[in-house]
């Protein structure tokens, strides 16, 4: 068996031992986040790709830009989640000196979070986001 499948075995037999165990309610938060694949290089865990069964959301994020100076990390992150961004609309307020950028996304709530903490981190950029009730298993 090679690495890569025993890592990939070794992690559901992980995730399907926590799911037993959330059926008696202990931590069900976790059981979710555990069915990776994983990348390995010489036999060494290097990386999880993606998630094997994932529940999507659809979210929109509103972004507030008042420092331009961080524009190009911005959009450097944005880049980085492209594969779960499905529109991107941005607006130059020259009046007020601020760009406002609504996203319209789907993705894991883990990583919708993940890239709003990012932008958030960002001098002079501010972020909120709104989920909607909708999910997706995919």
């Amino acid at each position: 068996m090679s690495f890569d499948v025993l890592c990939c075995f070794q992690i559901l037999t992980l995730s399907f031992w926590l799911r037993e165990r959330c059926e008696y309610g202990f931590q069900p938060q976790i059981a979710s986040v555990v069915n990776f694949r994983c990348r390995t290089v010489s036999g060494t865990v290097i990386s999880f790709l993606e998630e094997i069964s994932m529940e999507t959301r659809v979210a929109v994020m509103s972004i507030i830009v008042e420092n331009g100076e961080n524009v190009e990390r911005l959009n450097a992150i944005l880049h980085e989640y492209g594969e779960f961004i499905i529109g991107r609309m941005g607006i130059p307020y020259r009046k007020r000196k601020v760009s406002i950028i609504a996203i319209a996304l789907e993705a894991p709530q883990n990583t919708i979070s993940s890239l709003a903490g990012k932008i958030g981190s960002l001098p002079g950029i501010s972020v909120k986001t709104a989920y909607s009730s909708v999910t997706c298993e995919d």
